[in-house]
């Protein structure tokens, strides 16, 4: 949260300094689309908290408030949450030019909402996939990432546990495509 308030805070200054005094920030969502671990928990822990990046990016715009009002900045939030019936790009095509685009989407309509922002030039933002493939087949120079991916992760644990002086390590992962993904990442590492 600190991080995003910090993005939000140094973007808002310099939109102050060099642009117009109004700060446009668009998160998409894609409620309607399927979540395969929606609702499933562990032991009575919810595997995927429903925590919205909507009220993260509204309580990092509250906390920045007093850093807006001395700058003269509007901070501007707009959500779009996507339609399955209707073609994406007339969704985005909304968007205002100059908006900060946080997309937190599944996968497949990540890919395809990041290719599209990219092709109407805006600043896009993956908020929820740490997966490092996006990092090298979609390498696109107006898209972001605000958490490490699954690679960055496992090198700084194997660190720590090189550091510990822990050199035997019994990996324990899920019977999914993606648990052995994250496996191999992790012995690499």
């Amino acid at each position: 949260m600190k991080l995003l308030t910090l993005c939000i805070l140094s973007v808002g200054s310099i939109l102050n300094v060099a642009f117009a005094a109004t700060l446009h920030i668009a998160v998409v969502t894609a409620t309607e689309f399927e979540n395969p671990n929606r609702g499933k928990s562990f032991a009575g822990i919810q595997t995927r908290p429903e925590r919205s990046v909507q009220r993260a990016v509204e309580l990092a715009l509250f906390e920045s408030s007093t850093s807006f009002n001395a700058f003269g900045i509007d901070a501007q939030l707009e959500v779009i949450d996507l339609n399955k019936d209707r073609p994406m790009k007339d969704q985005i095509e909304q968007i205002h030019p100059e908006a900060l685009v946080l997309v937190d989407t599944p996968k497949a309509e990540f890919i395809e909402l990041a290719q599209l922002l990219h092709e109407l030039n805006r600043v896009t933002v993956n908020v929820r996939h740490s997966d490092a493939s996006l990092r090298d087949q979609l390498c696109l120079p107006t898209l972001f990432h605000t958490i490490p991916s699954d690679r960055m992760y496992f090198d700084a644990l194997s660190q720590f546990l090189i550091y510990r002086g822990w050199r035997k390590v019994l990996i324990v992962h899920g019977p999914t495509e993606s648990d052995k993904q994250r496996t191999d990442i992790l012995k690499q590492s």
